[in-house]
């Protein structure tokens, strides 16, 4: 269970960094479910792709536990 509370910990500290350089705007949070409002759909797959890049790079520093 702490293994869990940490990764969601280290999501939700990834998606709060880098959603707001894209003009995305956080509305709502649940577990690990984000709603964000983002200024354009352009700026939206700008930050998911981002996101997408900063996760693999974490797990590939990271080991399979």
């Amino acid at each position: 269970m702490l293994l869990q509370s940490k990764m969601l910990t280290e999501h939700r500290e990834l998606l709060r960094s880098i959603c707001p350089g894209h003009a995305g705007r956080e509305l709502d949070a649940v577990g690990d479910g984000f709603l964000v409002e983002f200024a354009s759909g352009g700026c939206a797959t700008r930050c998911v792709v981002e996101i997408q890049h900063e996760l693999a790079k974490r797990n590939a520093a990271t080991g399979p536990d």
